[in-house]
């Protein structure tokens, strides 16, 4: 991840700007207007993203922080930041994509489908995944979507992702 890291930061030192100065990171004064198309999709995306989101986004790309001092400033274990950003990548890849595939003629991978957004029983699963108390297990859970939705949810972690990514106000 270091590496990536290097990468992401270069194009700010490339382009001649602070990364404290954030507001001149995305500006479209004096930018060719293809670089304004790109301005635009980006800045698109990021408002569609929560605040904590695109609080990370800043920090992380712009500002160049890492995500253990991230963590340590918001009182955060680290997994749960590392956690966010893989959450928010793919938000932004799915935000992004059909400019990507318009602008640049290059086809985002995707990634896998949400058997649980998929299935005729959306709005049911979403509200027993919201309305599982935290004292309670998720095996209960699981029995009810193998019983009466026919799912075939295997543990846990699918029923949290899909509660992280795709439930809003979860």
């Amino acid at each position: 991840m270091p590496k990536r890291k290097i990468v992401f930061q270069n194009w700010i030192v490339d382009i001649g700007v602070d990364p404290k100065h954030r507001e001149t990171l995305l500006s479209d004064s004096a930018s060719p207007p293809y670089n304004q198309r790109i301005n635009r999709a980006v800045r698109a995306a990021l408002s569609r993203l929560t605040a904590p989101e695109r609080k990370f986004i800043e920090r992380f790309y712009f500002q160049g922080e890492s995500c253990t001092q991230i963590a340590g400033e918001l009182g955060k274990p680290l997994k749960w930041v590392e956690g966010l950003q893989r959450r928010v990548v793919v938000k932004l890849k799915k935000e992004l994509g059909e400019f990507v595939r318009k602008e640049f003629e290059i086809e985002i991978l995707q990634e896998k489908e949400c058997p649980l957004c998929h299935s005729p029983f959306r709005a049911e699963i979403d509200n027993l995944i919201r309305t599982k108390r935290k004292e309670e297990t998720w095996r209960g859970v699981i029995g009810i979507f193998q019983s009466k939705y026919k799912l075939a949810v295997k543990g846990p972690q699918a029923l949290i992702g899909h509660q992280k990514c795709h439930i809003k106000g979860a």
